[in-house]
């Protein structure tokens, strides 16, 4: 079981995006961390393009998405669903 519920992650500084998607997708209750943003960036860290990025629509992004429907994708979604041992997400 990949969930910490009940648990806090302690940073010295505000997550990065990957280390809050992360932290989300391990269902910790709470963030605590000491420089935020704008003192991080300032040390060299600068996540703000991220940020920005992903506020974008993906039409708007620097870097390239491109979305391929297919019924071959959704259909591993859905054997997924039917996956009797999986850990859901």
């Amino acid at each position: 079981d990949f969930r910490l519920h009940g648990c806090t992650l302690y940073a010295s500084c505000e997550p990065c995006p990957m280390c809050l998607s992360a932290a989300s997708w391990a269902r910790v209750d709470r963030i605590v961390f000491g420089a935020g943003r704008a003192e991080a960036a300032k040390a060299g860290f600068d996540d703000a393009f991220l940020y920005e990025e992903m506020a974008r629509p993906l039409s708007d992004r620097s870097l390239p998405i491109t979305s391929l429907p297919s019924a071959e994708a959704s259909a591993v979604l859905a054997d997924w669903v039917r996956l009797p041992a999986k850990i859901p997400y």
